[in-house]
Formats: structure tokens, sequence, C-alpha cells
């Protein structure tokens, strides 16, 4: 018996920085061996545990062109992590009480309700049952680029099943669809109410923006991992959600969401969410535009 509590007892005494270094070690030599092989040619790894960061290793060049190699400040472009900060938005809306989960979009944007579109409500966006997942064929990297043009084209199609009754990611539409609940609702921009409503009060503004700030576009566009070896603009991902280490300036213009879903550092990916799963608290101050 003192064996098995001795033995369950040293369980639970461990050498933290030994397992750090080790866990830091592993990670740095997968990741250089996918460089080596030509199956990334940069890449970021960041990991959490509870409050720290036990992982932060790069491998890899970020300019082919330049052989400027990666770090842990280069912003990447990702995908889809720019739903989670946009249903964040949504829910300290909701949380304030600017619309609740089974409003109707119509309510908020009327011309959302063309072709039979009047019962899908903002619960139906936000859990991916809404019926409005796709976007027109001939929809150009320009349209994209174009806020109103595509919340108009969204608005004007029609279901691809009941709202409620089925579920389908909606990965061309959900930014453009909660994006517009939002400027509808506070009279701003998702962008600027993800600064003033999320970002600030959990004291990331400088790292996590919608859209890409002018400044950081003028000062840290080279650090952005060039998406030319890919040979294409992945069509639809349209909501920009950007991670780096530029600030977005109180003031400054932000540009319009690029063709893609997430530019970001990984580590400032993992900070943002780690914030709200901890169950910190955001607020929202009413007010107009």
């Amino acid at each position: 018996m003192s064996k098995t509590t001795s033995t369950a007892d040293a369980a639970l005494v461990f050498d933290h920085g030994a397992i750090v270094s080790e866990a830091q070690k592993q990670v740095q030599e997968a990741i250089n061996q996918l460089v080596d092989a030509g199956t990334e040619r940069g890449l970021q790894v960041a990991v959490y545990r509870g409050p720290d960061l036990v992982v932060d290793a790069v491998a890899g060049i970020a300019d082919p062109e330049s052989g400027r190699p990666v770090t842990p400040d280069t912003p990447f472009y990702n995908f889809s992590v720019g739903k989670g900060a946009a249903s964040t938005v949504a829910h300290v809306l909701v949380e304030r009480g600017l619309f609740g989960y089974d409003t109707p979009v119509v309510k908020l944007w009327p011309e959302f309700g063309a072709h039979g579109k009047q019962s899908v409500t903002v619960r139906h966006v936000l859990n991916h049952t809404a019926g409005v997942p796709g976007i027109p064929l001939d929809t150009t990297i320009e349209d994209i680029c174009n806020w109103d043009k595509m919340c108009a084209a969204i608005a004007d199609e029609e279901l691809w099943w009941e709202p409620g009754t089925k579920v389908g990611y909606h990965a061309y539409t959900f930014g453009y669809i909660v994006g517009e609940i939002v400027r509808r609702a506070t009279g701003k921009k998702i962008s600027q109410v993800l600064r003033e409503a999320v970002a600030g009060p959990l004291g990331v503004a400088d790292e996590i923006y919608f859209g890409i700030p002018v400044r950081a576009e003028a000062d840290g566009a080279k650090e952005v991992v060039a998406l030319g070896d890919l040979g294409y603009w992945p069509p639809g991902h349209a909501f920009c959600i950007f991670f780096g280490p530029t600030p977005a300036s109180r003031g400054d213009e932000i540009r319009p969401a690029s063709p893609v879903n997430v530019v970001g550092r990984v580590s400032g990916d993992a900070t943002v969410f780690k914030k709200v799963r901890a169950g910190t608290r955001v607020t929202l101050e009413r007010g107009g535009s």
C-alpha cells in the first residue's frame, strides 16, 4: 500500500523546467524535419500550458526571395480562426442586449430576407445551420474585397436548406453575415467592435485585428509570409483577421478584408483564445459610430 501511495505521489512531482525544455526540443526537431523534407517552407508552433508559453518554435524561411527566416513575430495566413473571434464579438453584443440568439437576421438586416430567408436567426448563423453557405460562382478576388458587394450578393442568395434543419460549414459566408449583423446593430465595422469590445478589454488590442491596418501594411508588409508559392488565392475566404506585432494605431484606416481568412502569429492567436476560454469577461459600451 505504501508503495502504491509513494508511486502515485511521485507521479505528481515533476520538473516543470525539464519538461518544457524537452517539449521545446522535440517540437523544434519535428518542424526542422518538415522544412528539411520540403513539406513546409516555414512555420511556427506555440503551446500554452495554463498561463505559460511552454513551446515557441519556428523554422524555415518567410521570404524565399530574400531568404528572410521565420521568427515568432512573422505573421502567417491561416484559415477560420477569424470565425472564433467574430463569434466572440457576437456573444458580447448578445450579452449587452443589442440582439439575441433567436433574433431574426432580417430584423437587423432587412435585405437578408430575400428569397425566403426571413426565418434565419443569429443562432442559425453562429451554429452553421443558416442554409446560406455559398457565394456566387463568378465571384472575383476584387469582389471578395468589396464588403458591401459581397453582403448584397449573400443577401440575395437562396436557401440551400431550411434553416436549423441541417448543419453545413459556412466557410465562405460566415464572416460577412456575422460582420454585417454587427455593423447593423452597432453602426460600426466589426474590426472596430473587435478592438473596442474584445481585444482592448483583454489587453491584446495591438495583436489582433480584422483586416490589415494601413500602418501594419506599410511597416510590416514584408513580415507577412507571401502566398505566391501556393499559386492561388483560396477562394471565398474573405474574412481576414490579423494577429501581429504592428499595432492598429488609434484611428488608423482598416483595409478591406483580404482574400484569405486569417493572418497572424500563432502565439497571438493562442493568447486571445486562451483568455476567452479562461472566462475573461469583456464589456461593450453602447453608442453610435
